[in-house]
């Protein structure tokens, strides 16, 4: 079986050499067809293929991901990412005696999302347990002593855990794949498929063992990437392409390519399509009436040309609704929309994601459960008081803060039944408002949190 490369520049018809290939491995109507394509490119494909079949049957071609793929023959729940940090919670308790680099005391969130990147970076790249804790032990060998050979032993000790669980669904979608290549080595249920590779300009490690099992089963594999020769801008294709020829040749394939010629094309939008990816030469050709190509030096340059185009257009009877703008990576270019567009009058609506933690109720729930966490500490309490919705007058909550700041209130000061004795007359402390204040704080938070002790599950 051979291992197939259909590499071409942009627009030069490498999708549909491949949508050819793979209508003539269905016409053969004897095996599974798959074509695999990273998780957002799918649909696009999906119309695409319906627009090129001119009647052919797609009956036994599948559009999916390795993801998809995986879940297809692995059929196995994933957690979430709330289940996933309340999984790293549990694991992160039940070890804090074991732990050398994460100092586990009362698992502030932050914690949680700092071991939930570094297990995700890990499973990743395909780390084990016993990989990670070889590294440690060779930079300590190496007189590397420093915190990094501790938290990869932690990392271990945390992925150990998780690999525990395995009976009852994968921690993410990394491991997923992992138990979709155990199954592919045990059981070999796409020995009979041929596949179908497009739109990937890399593949992660996970995906890198995927390829090498399909390979040493005689599977059919097709690749389609964009690539040019002279542009550096491929040189992550290059390696992608390298490193799977090469896993090939170790399993006895036959590797060979079909380069696709480009398109000799001139003019602005030939310009873009070979200058995206950071070209710098100017263009210096006629440019048509509908194309007009900027150059700056930086983004907030690129905005005022954009400003001055949108109030041309304007100008010849476009309005707002006709216009949009879109950006690669937008985030360079915001502080210059919003300072440069107001100045141009340009009314705008920006899609600009707005992070979950900045919102006033998902801040509230979260102080909620901060203040079961932290055990009553001062900041979580304030932070849910002065949150804008807990049912407390502001004033009397900045009264009750200042006391709190002057006694050292905190932990069951907040909750406890004894009253509060701690009085500063020359400061004009009212005793009486400052108990009815915390009794009202924790008439209303400590039901919840003795509910939230008894919980056993997120749901309950």
């Amino acid at each position: 079986m051979t291992c197939k490369f259909i590499t071409g520049s942009r627009r030069s018809g490498k999708t549909t050499k491949l949508y050819e290939e793979i209508f003539a491995a269905l016409s053969r109507g004897d095996k599974a067809v798959y074509l695999i394509l990273p998780e957002q490119a799918t649909f696009y494909h999906e119309k695409n293929i319906e627009r090129y079949r001119q009647g052919r049957s797609v009956w036994n071609l599948e559009i999916t991901s390795f993801r998809r793929l995986a879940e297809k023959f692995v059929p196995t729940p994933v957690l979430s990412p709330l289940g996933q940090r309340l999984f790293l919670f549990r694991s992160l308790s039940q070890h804090k005696e074991d732990f050398q680099s994460f100092q586990v005391r009362d698992i502030p969130p932050g914690l949680v999302d700092s071991a939930l990147s570094a297990v995700e970076e890990a499973l990743l790249n395909s780390l084990t347990p016993a990989s990670l804790r070889e590294k440690a032990e060779a930079m300590i060998s190496q007189g590397l002593n420093g915190d990094l050979p501790k938290k990869l032993q932690d990392i271990a000790l945390i992925i150990e855990d998780i690999e525990g669980r395995s009976d009852k669904g994968v921690f993410d979608g990394n491991l997923l794949l992992k138990a979709f290549n155990t199954r592919l080595i045990q059981d070999s249920p796409l020995k009979n498929a041929i596949l179908f590779f497009d739109d990937f300009s890399d593949f992660t490690a996970v995906e890198y063992d995927l390829l090498q099992t399909l390979l040493s089963q005689d599977t059919p594999l097709t690749f389609s990437f964009t690539y040019q020769p002279d542009n550096i801008a491929f040189r992550k294709v290059v390696k992608a392409m390298e490193r799977i020829e090469s896993m090939a040749k170790s399993e006895q394939r036959q590797v060979t390519r079909d380069i696709i010629p480009p398109i000799e094309q001139e003019g602005p939008l030939s310009y873009l399509a070979n200058n995206c990816l950071g070209g710098v030469e100017p263009y210096s050709g006629t440019i048509k009436e509908e194309i007009a190509v900027f150059h700056g030096s930086e983004p907030g340059t690129e905005i005022e040309g954009i400003a001055r185009e949108i109030c041309r257009l304007k100008e010849q009877g476009y309005t707002n609704g006709d216009i949009s703008v879109n950006f690669r990576d937008i985030m360079p270019y915001l502080p210059h929309i919003r300072e440069q567009f107001p100045l141009y009058g340009i009314d705008y609506y920006l899609d600009d994601p707005v992070p979950l933690q900045n919102d006033p109720v998902f801040f509230y729930a979260a102080s909620l459960l901060r203040v079961a966490q932290e055990r009553w500490s001062y900041s979580s309490v304030f932070a849910l008081v002065k949150s804008g919705l807990f049912p407390l007058d502001s004033g009397a909550c900045d009264e009750f803060e200042n006391y709190c700041l002057a006694h050292g209130i905190k932990g069951k000061g907040f909750y406890g039944l004894e009253p509060l004795v701690y009085r500063n007359e020359k400061d004009g402390e009212d005793i009486e408002v400052a108990n009815k204040t915390r009794n009202a704080i924790r008439d209303f938070l400590l039901p919840f949190i003795e509910a939230l002790k008894k919980a056993k599950t997120a749901q309950s």
